[in-house]
C-alpha cells in the first residue's frame, strides 16, 4: 500500500519540483537588460511596485541607413531612456500613475508606460 501511495502521489510531485528548480536555475533572466541596470542604480524596496516611462522609438529611414554605432541599443532600435514615475505599495496605485502619465503625455508621445515589481519583471504595459 505504501509503495502505491509513494508511486502515484509523492513521486510525481518530487519530479515536478526538481524540474521547476532546474527551469528556474537555467532559464534566462525575464527582465530586460535596461531595466536591470536601472534597478541597480536606483533600488526599490521589497514588495513595492514601480511605474516607469520608457522613451524610445524606431529609427527613421535616414537613421537606419547610418552606420551602426556602439550607442545604438538592440539592432534596429535606438537607446531607450527610463524615467521613474514613482514607487508604490499597491499595484493598482502604480497602474493608476502610469495611466495618468499616459493621458498627460497625449497620443503623439512615443513612450510606453510600464508597471514593474520589485524584481524588475514587467507586470503591465500601459
Amino acid at each position: 500500500m505504501f509503495v502505491i501511495i509513494f508511486y502515484y502521489l509523492v513521486l510525481p510531485f518530487l519530479i515536478f519540483a526538481v524540474i521547476l528548480r532546474l527551469l528556474r536555475k537555467y532559464s534566462p533572466d525575464s527582465a530586460p537588460k535596461e531595466i536591470l541596470e536601472f534597478y541597480a542604480q536606483d533600488p526599490i524596496e521589497p514588495k513595492f511596485f514601480r511605474a516607469i516611462r520608457l522613451d524610445g522609438r524606431f529609427p527613421t529611414a535616414v537613421e537606419a541607413a547610418l552606420p551602426r554605432r556602439r550607442s545604438v541599443g538592440r539592432f534596429g532600435h535606438l537607446p531607450v531612456v527610463l524615467n521613474k514615475l514613482g514607487d508604490f505599495e499597491k499595484q493598482e496605485d502604480a497602474v493608476d500613475s502610469a495611466f495618468a502619465a499616459k493621458s498627460a503625455a497625449g497620443e503623439t508621445a512615443e513612450s510606453s508606460f510600464l508597471v514593474l515589481n520589485d524584481k524588475g519583471e514587467i507586470l503591465q504595459e500601459v
